[in-house]
């Protein structure tokens, strides 16, 4: 029997691309230019189309490559009014590029076709032919017409040569490509309007007064008219798509401008392939759908807050959630991984300890271990006889392991440095006894143990009768900032302060109200990232170090470094300080905590 033969494609899945260079004369390119050249477009196509470089193809059907042929092979329009001979006036580059997932010819038309897009291809051009030419946009010609699909045509000029890629292509850990429209025509494409039900609230703020894609526009003013301009203007470094950073800059200039809430879910919904970059297909899409009255759905964050806590390395808690399998709101029984090696219950605990996408796990008392990913939160359990779920958390408190403690109080300015010394050692002696620490915890600010420093630099000036003190103290593993600090407000601890700088000669005597302190705590992980010594990290210095495992134990992809720096920065100042680096007390990104 004889199979029948595989039906072709009756839409079209594919677009013809052409591209005439009147200023490039092929008879008197040098073979390597030729390549360049042929290359160039070839990644410029990719780039453009959102495909892989090795998904376009010559008009022979092979992958990764481009046909190159003197432009009388196909004649068009602008070279017809030349006088020249078309073989020494312009070269002809070919490909056909796959069609993207809901992409149309329409789509692909209005990418390639834009301004910018030209002028990239121009300037690769000129690159590769060493600038010895004028490759401008005003001396290119670019047609794209639609096919069914990227195959052998079956016909083929002497003509033409094709020029193919010199060795595979790596695609692991490859960024996304990007694709920017910023002129041309509007493209014809379905929408796929979000019509999931709206959350009330979310890890990003509530969703009530989140604006549709149109009313999106009409806040954006003039330029939301038409789908280039709408770009354009949350593109606005002109790199070819818009980061988070990027994305909320522009909106806060709408009218009326955009919560910080609001930009983070509208960023999320407008990038479908979360890959933390608006791309321009991906905003024509909704562009286009700027009718429906559907609301943006919630996306997920990249990263969680317990997942931040986890890659900075706090300390983890478990509770037991109840008996039986562990399971979600949504499931009741959600992915897990079974570890027949672990034979107790302790081993298992140990393993989701260790392993930061642990979220929860479940075990058997024959020896049965199931852990769970992060993605979910586990507040339920699908009965099992003898099995207990335990949920993995984190403390809202700070992991800091260093505090900085300053104080007030009266003191003449005519002490002298072996008498501010005394006073220094005894105020350590004092935090020492107090808190039941070792003295040798205590630092001043050269970093000598046990001792305070007592208005000896700038950062320790004395106004008048008022002098400053500052004191470091090394929190031993468990200990929290809290807790330093009910001691250190405590009446007595201010009382026996008072009295040590009354036992100073020459030194008034004070009462323990008048004895003021701030505590601030600070991270190992922090001052690690403060590479300036600021005493706050900003967003540059964030993405350094949340990168590196000098910072982080775990470290965070780009996206979600971002995402987590602006849902950290609840005051909004673009830089994290210590409480906000380390999401003390906090419940959820982008919520100060509650006694902030």
């Amino acid at each position: 029997p004889t199979l029948a033969p595989t039906p072709a494609p009756t839409t079209p899945t594919a677009a013809l691309v052409k591209l005439t260079v009147l200023s490039l004369p092929l008879a008197v390119l040098a073979e390597s230019e030729t390549k360049a050249a042929a290359e160039a477009f070839r990644k410029d196509m990719a780039y453009a189309a959102g495909v892989r470089a090795s998904e376009v193809t010559d008009v022979a059907g092979q992958g990764g490559c481009v046909t190159v042929a003197p432009a009388e092979f196909v004649t068009p329009r602008r070279l017809r009014e030349t006088s020249a001979a078309a073989e020494d006036t312009a070269i002809t580059i070919q490909a056909c590029l796959p069609l993207p997932d809901d992409a149309t010819i329409g789509a692909i038309q209005a990418v390639i076709q834009s301004h910018t897009m030209k002028e990239k291809i121009a300037m690769d051009l000129d690159s590769a032919v060493d600038g010895r030419r004028d490759v401008g946009m005003h001396n290119m010609e670019l047609v794209i017409k639609s096919a069914l699909s990227c195959v052998p045509t079956g016909e083929r000029s002497v003509l033409e040569h094709s020029f193919c890629e010199a060795q595979p292509e790596q695609t692991l850990n490859t960024p996304a490509p990007l694709i920017h429209v910023v002129d041309g025509a509007e493209a014809s494409r379905t929408p796929s309007p979000a019509t999931s039900p709206t959350p009330a609230s979310s890890p990003h703020g509530a969703l009530e007064d989140l604006p549709t894609m149109k009313e999106f526009l009409e806040r954006m003013g003039p330029e939301g008219r038409t789908a280039p301009r709408a770009f354009a203007a949350i593109d606005t470094n002109g790199n070819l798509y818009s980061d988070l950073a990027e994305f909320q800059g522009a909106v806060a200039n709408f009218d009326p401008p955009m919560l910080q809430s609001e930009a983070l879910n509208m960023f999320d919904w407008l990038d479908e392939n979360k890959d933390g970059r608006l791309e321009s297909l991906e905003f024509l899409k909704s562009y286009e759908a700027a009718g429906a009255r559907a609301k943006p759905t919630l996306a997920k964050g990249p990263i969680t807050l317990e997942e931040y806590r986890a890659s900075l390395g706090h300390r983890a808690e478990f509770h037991k959630v109840g008996v039986g399998l562990c399971r979600t709101a949504d499931e009741t029984e959600p992915k897990s991984a079974e570890h027949p090696e672990i034979t107790t219950k302790e081993g298992c605990m140990q393993l989701c300890d260790t392993g930061s996408g642990c979220g929860a796990f479940a075990f058997k008392l024959q020896g049965i271990c199931r852990i769970y990913p992060t993605s979910a939160e586990y507040s339920d359990t699908t009965p099992m006889p003898d099995t207990e779920c335990f949920a993995k958390q984190y403390s809202p408190e700070a992991s800091f392991n260093l505090a900085r403690i300053r104080f007030l109080f009266r003191l003449d300015d005519d002490l002298s440095e072996e008498q501010r010394g005394t006073l220094g050692s005894k105020v350590a002696e004092t935090l020492a006894f107090e808190l039941s620490a070792p003295k040798t915890t205590v630092m001043d600010l050269e970093g000598h143990s046990g001792s305070c420093s007592i208005g000896a630099s700038a950062d320790v000036s004395n106004a008048g009768s008022e002098a400053r003190g500052v004191c470091f103290l090394s929190l031993p593993e468990g200990r929290g900032i809290a807790d330093v600090t009910a001691v250190i407000d405590a009446a007595a601890t201010k009382t026996k302060l008072a009295n040590d700088v009354a036992s100073v000669s020459g030194a008034p005597n004070q009462g323990w109200e008048s004895v003021t302190a701030s505590i601030l705590g600070s991270s190992a992980a922090f001052r690690s990232a403060d590479k300036d010594s600021s005493g706050s990290v900003d967003r540059h210095e964030f993405l350094e170090a949340s990168a590196s495992q000098e910072s982080f134990k775990h470290p965070l992809q780009r996206q979600a470094a971002e995402f987590a720096f602006a849902g950290l920065d609840t005051d909004g100042d673009e830089k994290l300080g210590p409480n906000e680096f380390e999401a003390h007390e906090m419940t959820s990104f982008f919520h100060a905590p509650p006694s902030a």
